[in-house]
């Protein structure tokens, strides 16, 4: 994928969330996901795979990811890199949800964090979080893909999220909260 099909992903994305605001549509963290997130990960290079995982059979991007073979907690979202360590963890919400509400949700799957991003969505608003090698917590703007008429928009989410970023990080490592 190519930061050209993220910015065609972003400009659908924006008409949906226009046309949802018109019709004071409510959709459900199911639509926001299938409507606005998916997409842009697909543009991002993930290719979604859907159904539950645990830490087996991983593929490169996966939904309803369970860390934990006791199923204690469950991420939205999981990418692995070429190593099959987890670089990315995405926490999805509901559209009209405020995703600076959740950030202790989020907290929750990530301790001890390092080499990797965690990020908060409802598919208007990004919240990004960067763990360095020492787990020291580097917190992005938040990226609004409504307000890019720039490109600034596209390129800042496309070097921070896809895959072609994020491919191969073998000291990745995530100890994930029981």
């Amino acid at each position: 994928m190519s930061i050209r099909d993220l910015q065609q992903a972003v400009r659908a994305a924006q008409r949906t969330i226009q046309a949802w605001e018109k019709s004071n549509t409510d959709p459900l963290e199911e639509r926001t996901r299938s409507e606005l997130i998916d997409p842009v990960l697909k543009a991002l290079g993930w290719p979604v795979n859907y159904g539950q995982r645990s830490r087996r059979n991983r593929k490169p991007c996966i939904t309803e990811y369970y860390p934990y073979e006791d199923f204690a907690y469950r991420v939205d979202y999981a990418m692995f890199d070429n190593h099959g360590k987890e670089v990315i963890i995405i926490e999805a919400k509901h559209f009209l949800e405020h995703t600076k509400d959740h950030y202790l949700q989020l907290a929750d799957y990530c301790d001890d964090a390092r080499n990797m991003k965690a990020v908060l969505t409802n598919g208007e608003y990004w919240n990004v979080v960067v763990f360095d090698q020492r787990g020291i917590v580097h917190e992005e703007n938040p990226i609004s893909i409504m307000w890019d008429n720039s490109g600034e928009t596209v390129d800042h989410l496309y070097r921070l999220l896809s895959r072609e970023h994020n491919r191969v990080n073998p000291n990745s490592s995530v100890t994930w909260k029981r």
